[in-house]
């Protein structure tokens, strides 16, 4: 393809893609609605109803294939993607939908490893605004999605489209009322439950369980790799309530519960290997060679999914499917080892549980380096709980913030005073975006230190620009066939 005909097809991608950002709305929009009138309380369950208006004018996609619901506080993308590995490996057409991406929106639209081009998606851009318009003239009960909403449909128009075998749909945030919710899957998955987006799911563990739980549909089995008591209680709970299974995913030596996966992993110097015991099969020593240490848990929840499948939907996968998946490479922006000399490490600890995965995660294989962090994030997110667990690691702080439209962020001086008082001697330098600050920590870092990037999922995403640049991205995804993106490491 010449060089114009590339550029065509990119531009029409910005327009398309400009459109549906159309469909976001500000924090500056919202307060502006505040202001006008009384807030009115949200209705819950809204967000599907609107949803559903528009797929049932669409010939109801969510309810065509077989799909595989994730949600979850962390680990949700890293099961998703490995949980796709596994269903490929096996044989399977497999469709993922991740929330949120690193760069492209690409990322939520990839059918067996492979994101979808720029042609094809302006093909489901173009496709999608005509089934969108002719909604909105029938002037029924809606007439407007929002743009989470619209990804959902996207994602299932793209599924049909791709005539995929499983789809995969990973949770925005929450479960009950996010989105997503409109699928009946035939496996619900629950990663595990921490603190988070507590100003919409609630300030305990419980009620955030309880929002996660929403997920669980009847008759279709329900998987977790949660352990605290207080929210298997409400899994269960809710388990019970909507006539499923619940199953569980644990560490072999943890005596509290009779978990029907038990899951421990051996290292072989710096190689770690993966056995998962299960009712149906026992996958013993599972190499990891590309994966983070706290990946294990993730990727046991991944085997023991695919385990449950092929026990109750017919699911028949190929021999060995499980070790060639995770034998692969790492998920990006996962404990992503990016660059050496100087080592550069990208992960999206975007949330205290995470952070503290990061931190015992670097402890263990990074032992005794000294890090030089980048990090930034969200104004909803737990600053001082995160910067205080990486407090725990050796080294100096360079403070950011990402660029997100339609998001608050947290001003690099703001997020200065939530470092814990005692640690705000190493604070080097504030920097208006992540490209300035890892550009200066490449040029200043100090022998043997390490430069770890961390945070928003945003901001990891922007750094990832450093090596793999949007604009060359884009390219090779316009490309026939498209030139393979990149692989993390």
């Amino acid at each position: 393809m010449d060089t114009a005909r590339i550029q065509a097809h990119i531009a029409e991608y910005r327009r398309g893609y400009a459109w549906l950002w159309s469909l976001i709305r500000t924090p500056a929009q919202v307060a502006a609605t505040l202001q006008a009138k009384e807030p009115l309380p949200i209705e819950q369950g809204l967000s599907l109803r609107r949803l559903k208006s528009f797929l049932a004018s669409v010939g109801a996609p969510e309810e065509s294939l077989p799909y595989i619901h994730v949600a979850g506080t962390s680990g949700k993308g890293s099961v998703s993607h490995l949980l796709a590995r596994i269903l490929t490996a096996g044989g399977c057409r497999t469709g993922l939908h991740i929330n949120p991406y690193l760069q492209l929106p690409h990322e939520k639209l990839v059918v067996d490893d492979r994101w979808i081009t720029v042609p094809e998606l302006n093909e489901l851009f173009n496709d999608f605004a005509h089934r969108y318009g002719l909604w909105q003239q029938a002037q029924g009960e809606f007439t407007r999605l929002s743009y989470g909403e619209a990804w959902v449909a996207l994602t299932f128009l793209f599924y049909v489209r791709s005539a995929v075998d499983w789809g995969i749909v990973e949770c925005g945030s929450g479960g009950r009322w996010d989105a997503s919710n409109v699928v009946r899957p035939r496996l619900a998955l629950v990663t595990n439950i921490g603190l988070d987006h507590v100003e919409t799911l609630g300030g305990t563990l419980e009620s955030i369980a309880w929002h996660k739980a929403g997920i669980f549909k009847p008759g279709a089995p329900a998987l977790t790799g949660a352990g605290q008591p207080e929210v298997l209680n409400v899994l269960e709970t809710e388990a019970r309530e909507v006539g499923t299974d619940l199953h569980t995913v644990g560490p072999v030596g943890d005596s509290t519960r009779n978990w029907t996966f038990r899951w421990h992993v051996r290292t072989h110097g710096d190689r770690l290997d993966l056995t998962v015991e299960s009712p149906f099969a026992v996958h013993r020593d599972l190499p990891m060679p590309g994966l983070a240490p706290f990946q294990a848990a993730n990727a046991a929840v991944a085997v023991a999914a695919a385990d449950l499948l092929q026990a109750g939907s017919g699911l028949h996968l190929a021999k060995g499917a499980a070790a060639k998946a995770l034998a692969g490479s790492a998920v990006a922006g996962r404990l992503e080892h990016i660059q050496t000399e100087p080592d550069v490490i990208l992960d999206c600890a975007h949330n205290v549980p995470k952070a503290e995965a990061l931190v015992d995660s670097l402890q263990q294989g990074w032992s005794g380096r000294r890090f030089l962090i980048i990090t930034g994030m969200l104004t909803t997110k737990d600053a001082a709980g995160i910067l205080a667990v990486l407090c725990r690691l050796d080294g100096d702080f360079l403070l950011t913030e990402p660029y997100v439209f339609g998001k608050s962020t947290c001003r690099p001086g703001d997020l200065a005073q939530c470092l814990p008082r005692g640690e705000r001697h190493r604070l080097r330098h504030l920097f208006r975006d992540v490209g300035f600050a890892l550009r200066h920590a490449l040029r200043m870092v100090e022998p043997d230190m390490v430069i770890l990037v961390t945070g928003s999922v945003y901001l990891v995403g922007e750094a990832r620009d450093h090596w793999h640049p949007r604009p060359r991205l884009l390219e090779n995804l316009t490309v026939q066939p498209p030139v393979a993106p990149y692989r993390p490491g």
